[in-house]
């Protein structure tokens, strides 16, 4: 996940010393063990499983608990960037006006987001692609830069795509949040939930709703 501006501040310390608040950490933990909880659950496996009965009740059950992981892993980030604030005042003098807070703080969600994901993703699509698929070295080189950019929106690194969106955004969302306050907030939570049950609900009754369209590899 991202980094906040000051990630002290953001986990409950401070410059006098105060220790720094584990909890987040410990979510994080809890949302990496429910990731594997999704993979082993949800039968990604060569050889699959036929379930039916109560043993596929469970399953779909298991499933949807785990589930909670991608919105754990989004709402530690969230709190964490939500703190960006343009008026904040800063020791920094000439970056406290104008445009420089925003681009002070996308420089610094490109260097722990994207820098990260452009030389781990592409170095393993590069490699692969010279060593399996026996390109050439323009041939990978195009193939790499093709994945890194559209091919790999659904794959395993769906959530990088899904996670740079949010991060564009959230400057724009931490002034929504402030301004409509802790119950327009429930509300905005309360509405996001019945639509995504009645999507569920619609779903499971065999009238799926078009206008709402599902990620393919949301579980991935």
């Amino acid at each position: 996940m991202t980094t906040p501006d000051s990630v002290s501040d953001a986990a409950g310390a401070d410059a006098a010393g105060k220790p720094r608040d584990v909890n987040y950490d410990l979510l994080r933990v809890v949302a990496m063990c429910l990731v594997i909880g999704v993979h082993v659950i949800n039968n990604y496996m060569p050889v699959k499983m036929t379930l039916a009965g109560g043993a596929e009740v469970v399953r779909f059950v298991l499933f949807a608990l785990f589930m909670v992981c991608n919105p754990l892993f989004i709402m530690v980030s969230g709190r964490f960037n939500l703190t960006f604030d343009v008026n904040k005042p800063s020791t920094d003098k000439s970056s406290s006006h104008g445009l420089k807070p925003y681009a002070r703080y996308y420089y610094k969600r490109f260097i722990s987001l994207i820098v990260p994901y452009l030389l781990y993703a592409g170095g393993m699509g590069f490699v692969a692609y010279l060593v399996v698929d026996h390109r050439s070295l323009g041939g990978a080189v195009s193939g790499t830069l093709f994945d890194l950019f559209s091919g790999y929106d659904d794959s395993v690194y769906w959530f990088v795509f899904m996670l740079a969106g949010f991060v564009l955004a959230t400057p724009f969302l931490a002034v929504m949040m402030r301004a409509i306050g802790r119950s327009g907030a429930w509300l905005l939570i309360g509405l996001a939930a019945a639509v995504a049950a009645a999507e569920q609900i619609c779903n499971l009754t065999g009238y799926p709703l078009l206008f709402l369209p599902v990620p393919k590899n949301i579980a991935a």
